[in-house]
C-alpha cells in the first residue's frame, strides 16, 4: 500500500476519507519511512508492540526511537533486533529497559557474537544461548559463554544433537 511505498501524500488523502491507518503504521514502521509513522502518531493511531518490532527487525532505528518515545515497551523489538544482527538499535532498546534475556538465544543462534557480549555484559544469563551455539557451531560464542558461567553439559547435548564435535 501507500505506506509501504512511502507515498505522504496517498497516506494522506486516504486518512481524509477515514482510513484506519493502524496497518499503515506497522506497514510505514517496517519499510523505514519515518516521515509516514510521523504522520500516521500524529493522526492519532496509536503505537504497538507489532510496530517496534517490525522497525527494530529490519534496522530502523529513527522509527525505533520514535516508537519508544511513545512508550512502546522495549522488550517487544530487543529479541528481532537481536536476531536480525542490529547492534545499535539492541544497544537503544537495553538502554530504553528491555530485559537482555530476551535477545540472547536469538543472537546466539544467528551467531551475532558481539550482540552476545553486549547482552551478557547487560546480565543476560549465558545459559539462555548456550544451546543454539552448541547446535549451530558458533564455537567462539560457545566459549564466551562457557565462560560467563554456562552449563557446559547443555553446550555438549546441543552440540551432539547437532553433530558438531568441533564445539567440544
Amino acid at each position: 500500500g501507500a505506506a509501504e511505498g512511502g507515498h505522504a501524500h496517498i497516506v494522506q488523502l486516504m486518512l481524509d476519507k477515514g482510513a484506519d491507518g493502524t496497518y499503515g503504521l506497522v506497514a510505514a514502521a517496517e519499510y523505514g519511512h519515518t516521515h509516514i509513522v510521523q504522520m500516521l502518531l500524529q493522526k492519532g493511531i496509536e503505537p504497538t508492540d507489532g510496530d517496534l518490532a517490525e522497525a527494530a527487525g529490519n534496522g530502523h532505528a529513527d522509527i525505533v526511537r520514535i516508537l519508544l518515545d511513545k512508550g512502546v515497551d522495549p522488550n517487544a523489538g530487543i529479541d528481532v533486533a537481536a536476531q536480525s544482527g542490529h547492534y545499535g538499535i539492541v544497544q537503544l532498546l537495553l538502554d530504553k529497559g528491555a530485559d537482555a534475556d530476551l535477545g540472547l538465544d536469538s543472537a546466539a543462534y544467528c551467531g551475532h557474537l558481539l550482540i552476545v557480549q553486549l547482552l551478557l555484559d547487560k546480565g543476560a544469563d549465558p545459559n539462555l544461548g548456550i544451546a543454539s551455539a552448541a547446535f549451530r557451531g558458533y564455537a567462539d560464542i560457545v566459549q564466551l559463554l562457557l565462560s560467563k558461567g554456562a552449563d557446559a553439559t547443555e553446550a555438549f547435548r546441543a552440540a551432539a544433537e547437532g553433530r558438531l564435535k568441533d564445539i567440544m
